[in-house]
């Protein structure tokens, strides 16, 4: 029984095909000619869709040509602010000459008494005022520079002492006034010293340099996003102009101004001035300047700490004084004074 159902179901089968095979060969021209038609506009769609896509293509390449083209206008000026970045970070790692130091003070000098000026007739005190310093200098361990220290007396009533690079000091004619002693005014030329000793407006110089640099970064970046043709990367100020603005408006750090009144003790010391006149120095400073936002009191940690932070220098400093001439320094200070009242 079972052998005939399966019998049965391959007739069955057989006459099926036979009918399918029949009715294609029936249809088989005009399903043909069908597929052709349908293959033809697969055809048209495919190469419409390869020309959009060699046009886009084309495109892209023509703005990657654009973008690395060392002729274009941006691309130049990319090129040139790279350069000029690439010059400014070595420049900021490059160690200052003594020679540039001097120039770069002597500049800074000038813009300052370009404001406040040097205070005439007034040749005597400066004399004396240099004496101290080279009592100071040939003391310590850095006597010489490229051309030497020098103290000028600027026309202000104003207390105030700054020092640049390459050995100028100016004191105005009011902090003069205002101290007591030679001794006292020895602790603030030494102070003014122990700044160009110890490079602090060199340092400064360095860290402007850094800051150029990284504008210089800046700027690259810039110019291309803006599509701006202008050199961006120039620094937005000269150093003399970025010192000069350090020493009159915001003065050094902290650190760097407690590191000058220690170094400043060591060299009255060794010089055989009396270290406790930084202390009375600073105390005279705290009486005057009070509350006032101006002079010293603007560009230097307060009297207070000041004292707090030399106190210990002092103490160390009082065991090396090997030569006491209080009496003749007296006499001098006298003689100074009376000629600038």
């Amino acid at each position: 029984m079972k052998k005939n159902v399966g019998l049965n179901t391959l007739k069955i089968s057989l006459v099926a095909f036979a009918i399918l095979f029949t009715s294609e060969s029936l249809f088989a021209a005009g399903w043909a000619d069908s597929l052709k038609g349908k293959l033809d506009k697969v055809n048209e769609k495919a190469s419409s869709v390869s020309e959009k896509i060699n046009e886009k293509a084309q495109k892209v390449t023509d703005v990657i040509d654009e973008t690395f083209d060392p002729q274009s206008e941006d691309n130049q000026t990319m090129s040139d602010s790279i350069k000029t970045t690439s010059e400014k970070v070595s420049k900021a790692a490059e160690e200052i000459t003594p020679e540039q130091e001097y120039y770069i003070g002597r500049a800074v000098a000038a813009k300052i008494l370009s404001g406040t000026p040097r205070a005439r007739n007034k040749s005597s005190v400066e004399f004396y005022l240099n004496q101290i310093c080279q009592a100071i200098v040939i003391n310590s361990d850095q006597p010489e520079l490229y051309n030497g220290y020098h103290v000028a007396l600027i026309d202000s009533d104003a207390l105030n002492a700054v020092s640049t690079p390459g050995g100028h000091i100016l004191i105005s004619r009011g902090l003069v006034k205002a101290t007591e002693s030679e001794d006292q005014l020895a602790a603030v030329i030494a102070h003014e010293v122990s700044h160009i000793q110890l490079k602090h407006a060199t340092k400064s110089i360095k860290t402007s340099r850094s800051a150029d640099a990284l504008l210089s970064v800046v700027g690259t970046t810039g110019t291309i996003a803006t599509k701006g043709t202008k050199d961006v990367t120039k620094s937005f100020s000269t150093v003399a102009d970025s010192l000069t603005d350090t020493l009159v408006n915001s003065g050094y750090s902290k650190k760097a101004e407690y590191e000058a009144d220690s170094r400043a003790v060591e060299l009255m010391a060794a010089a055989g001035y009396n270290p406790d006149a930084m202390t009375e120095m600073l105390d005279v400073l705290e009486k005057k300047l009070g509350s006032k936002d101006t002079g010293i009191g603007k560009t230097h940690p307060s009297p207070k700490s000041r004292k707090a932070s030399v106190k210990a220098s002092v103490i160390a400093a009082k065991k090396k004084v090997k030569k006491d001439n209080s009496a003749q320094r007296e006499a001098r200070f006298k003689a100074a004074m009376s000629s600038i009242k």
